[in-house]
């Protein structure tokens, strides 16, 4: 009797942590639509990085207990939280990088630090949430995840000097963005596929 009242309490304790788990994994969704997804309206954008960096907080600071890596994402996901507050705005003339002086170079180079930061440890902490769930597929899949993720950064930054060359730059310029398009699909089908994991009827 006193077993089977202590199994009921474990198995309740699980299903707990895996509604958690899954209410974070929603988040981390749309953390990264918002900071992937790019629109500027008059110098506005539409849907601003801040948000994606707080659904990020949010979750990265609830996830902490399943893997170190989580913590280590949410730490590097703060200043970002700070610094994506003036890029809600932007002045239209201003947005070349050119026009940028030292200090705008600097927290450009910062901020591109510290998402490759960011996101490689939420990824690897995704891999060792799903290594605990015993989903060898998705945890592998996590590091493709982040490869992928990695060279869409890389591709970005190469487009500020590419964009300068006549035709070339125009077409590398649509490439990415149809290469990020799908980077944040593939993204949220695996996000979606580790909710269903831990929970099929989600």
């Amino acid at each position: 009797m006193l077993f089977h009242a202590a199994y009921s309490r474990m198995l309740f304790i699980k299903e707990e942590d895996s509604a958690m788990i899954i209410d974070n994994l929603q988040r981390l969704k749309w953390g990264f639509f918002f900071i992937m997804i790019g629109l500027r309206i008059e110098g506005f954008d539409v849907f601003p990085d801040i948000l994606g960096h707080i659904f990020f907080a949010i979750s990265l600071s609830n996830l902490r207990q399943s893997s170190n890596y989580f913590g280590k994402a949410f730490i590097f996901n703060l200043p970002l939280i700070f610094i994506s507050i003036f890029t809600i705005y932007q002045d239209p003339a201003q947005q070349d990088v050119s026009n940028l002086n030292l200090l705008g170079v600097l927290i450009l180079i910062a901020s591109f630090i510290l998402n490759l930061m960011t996101v490689y440890n939420l990824f690897m902490g995704m891999k060792e949430l799903e290594e605990g769930y015993g989903n060898t597929e998705l945890a592998s899949e996590s590091e493709r995840m982040w490869k992928n993720y990695l060279l869409l950064e890389i591709a970005m930054i190469l487009s500020f000097l590419i964009i300068f060359v006549p035709v070339f730059g125009f077409l590398y310029i649509i490439g990415v963005l149809i290469a990020a398009i799908a980077v944040l699909i593939g993204i949220i089908k695996f996000l979606r596929r580790c909710i269903d994991s831990i929970n099929p009827a989600a």
